[in-house]
């Protein structure tokens, strides 16, 4: 598995959120193109991405037309972060925000949502 950019977060957390989703609807909703040339650049980017998250069993594709896309909700998860740590003997807890969790064959990956939120200047729900 490869590292998750900010642009695979986002198709992450959309997929997420609607699940079923062609890739234009992803692209569309992302990167909002300005006219149908981007949008055939950025659904084609979008696909590859899509391509090789199946590979890593993030996300499946339908066999139906028009292809659609959902998260493997085995191995994608959401979560609080939290830490504990041992200071003179007394535990000190931390909260780090909200998580998305990949449980790849290899290695988990983590990334803050939270994080990504800020850098895109998205409200909470």
């Amino acid at each position: 598995m490869t590292k998750i950019d900010d642009v695979d977060l986002g198709i992450i957390l959309f997929l997420s959120d609607n699940p079923r989703s062609t890739s234009t609807s992803v692209a569309k909703n992302i990167f909002k193109p300005q006219d149908s040339r981007k949008l055939i650049k950025i659904d084609n980017m979008i696909r590859y991405r899509l391509k090789r998250f199946i590979g890593d069993n993030i996300v499946s594709r339908s066999n139906t037309r028009p292809v659609l896309f959902t998260i493997n909700q085995g191995k994608v998860f959401f979560s609080d972060g939290k830490l504990t740590l041992q200071v003179n003997g007394k535990p000190l807890k931390m909260d780090l925000g909200y998580f998305l969790v990949i449980d790849g064959e290899e290695e988990v990956i983590l990334r803050s949502i939270d994080a990504y939120e800020i850098r895109h200047k998205i409200e909470p729900v």
